[in-house]
């Protein structure tokens, strides 16, 4: 069973020989999609699952959450529940101070299944509910 697992995995690697599996780069386009997918998700309003989630991530990348998670860390130094978080919050804040959209619908265009979710989420993150934040940007 041994040999053919690794006779598998041998098939695998020289399936696609414009990967460099030695290099990490790999790892860089991983982290590019990554990326790319979680500024996408956050800029638009979503109705799409869990933002919040790696796993959410990691099933439309196509991998697993721990290989995500590894990869993220590893090439970074930060994890990727680290890098959604600051994206959600960025986002939050923007629309907080740049719309007139109400908290409800924030949480709502952040994917967010209710307000008190959301106002936990950016309580924890940033020590202030989006309402005094809203109000501490405006003094």
């Amino acid at each position: 069973m041994r040999a053919t697992a690794k006779l598998t995995d041998e098939k695998f690697i020289h399936l696609d020989k414009n990967i460099d599996l030695t290099t990490g780069n790999n790892d860089n386009f991983l982290i590019n999609r990554f990326r790319s997918l979680l500024e996408k998700t956050t800029s638009s309003v979503q109705d799409e699952g869990n933002i919040i989630s790696v796993s959410f991530y990691a099933e439309r990348l196509s991998v697993l959450p721990d290989h995500l998670n590894r990869v993220v860390k590893r090439v970074t130094g930060k994890a990727a529940s680290l890098f959604i978080r600051e994206q959600i919050i960025a986002r939050a804040k923007i629309l907080l101070t740049k719309t007139n959209l109400s908290v409800e619908e924030i949480a709502y265009a952040l994917s967010f299944g209710n307000l008190n979710h959301f106002n936990t989420y950016f309580k924890k993150c940033t020590r202030l509910t989006p309402d005094e934040f809203r109000v501490q940007i405006f003094l």
